[in-house]
């Protein structure tokens, strides 16, 4: 009960906006959230339908340490008992707007062993910036996965998609993360996909708009002078307590610094083994590739720089000086 739960739980809306969206619904032997953009579905031992609020079921289950007893009473409430526990819950009338299956037709494949991983490396460079509704998401198309959040542009070889462009938002991305779990099978039809797991579970999101514009030119760009990017993340990480609040970093030389730290007003400073003329960028940005290996040209700034790692290929926008 508590793994059907937890796995349909990012589904379950945390704000009680729209009350119905903060419940579980259980019909027809299934436990399903919907929070308006997506659903999360999973097998349930109950064979009677109510919508119960969520927080509190979870809460309730979780509560539970001996054989549990779930019921409805004649009042309407959910009752959930399990040895001296008890709880008695609030269940709604309105219909829960819940898709109660997976979508059934569209076009149907295995997603590939590196799906996962794909996701995961690409993560970081998905916007956040919703006035470009494109940009929230990570984006199938051509052989290759590509995510953009307006300072990196970058993308992943993946094989074994369908040819067809699917551009899935970044909280369909983040609760597959979530999950952590190959999935079985993904469908997509109607600007929707399903997403299929071992058990009987499933999600099922909304797709963005597909129609990005053409970014194919950044990633003809050769990384000529290599800097290798986990040792600017090293540099990074050390001087990062000192940095003010816009996180601007300065590469000039051997040194990666803070920006006033070379006038010694206040501020830090760091030696590092290579020459990189002088370039301007955002730390945290920088620290998007903290998880990769590899290099990165920055002789090209204030162009954007191109990086190349062991999956993950693309260009970095800096700051202005």
């Amino acid at each position: 009960m508590l793994q059907a739960l937890r796995f349909v739980r990012g589904s379950v809306s945390s704000s009680d906006i729209v009350p119905i969206l903060s419940s579980y619904l259980i019909k027809d032997g299934s436990v399903v959230g919907y929070n308006g953009r997506m659903s999360l579905g999973a097998p349930i031992d109950l064979t009677f339908e109510t919508s119960v609020e969520g927080a509190k079921f979870y809460a309730a289950i979780l509560a539970c340490k001996k054989e549990t007893e779930i019921s409805m009473t004649e009042a309407g409430r959910l009752a959930v008992r399990s040895g001296g526990f008890r709880a008695y819950l609030r269940c709604f009338e309105d219909k829960h707007p819940a898709r109660l299956h997976p979508i059934e037709d569209g076009i149907t494949f295995v997603p590939p062993s590196d799906f996962l991983d794909t996701l995961q490396e690409l993560r970081p460079f998905i916007s956040e910036d919703a006035s470009r509704q494109w940009s929230v998401g990570l984006l199938f198309h051509d052989g290759h996965a590509y995510a953009t959040n307006n300072i990196h542009i970058a993308r992943r070889p993946i094989s074994g998609m369908p040819d067809m462009r699917v551009n899935i938002p970044i909280f369909a991305v983040d609760e597959m993360m979530r999950i952590k779990e190959d999935p079985i099978e993904i469908r997509v039809a109607d600007k929707l996909m399903s997403v299929l797991y071992s058990g009987g579970r499933w999600l099922t999101t909304c797709l963005l708009s597909s129609d990005w514009p053409d970014v194919e030119k950044f990633f003809e760009e050769e990384v000529k002078y290599p800097v290798r990017i986990s040792q600017i993340i090293e540099a990074v990480l050390t001087i990062y307590p000192f940095l003010e609040a816009d996180k601007r970093v300065v590469m000039e030389g051997k040194v990666i610094s803070s920006p006033d730290s070379d006038k010694h007003k206040t501020g830090a400073a760091i030696d590092i083994d290579v020459y990189i003329p002088r370039a301007i960028f955002n730390a945290d940005m920088l620290l998007k590739f903290k998880d990769l290996e590899g290099d990165i040209d920055l002789t090209k700034y204030p162009l954007p720089c191109p990086f190349r790692t062991s999956g993950v290929d693309g260009v970095m926008i800096g700051m202005r000086g």
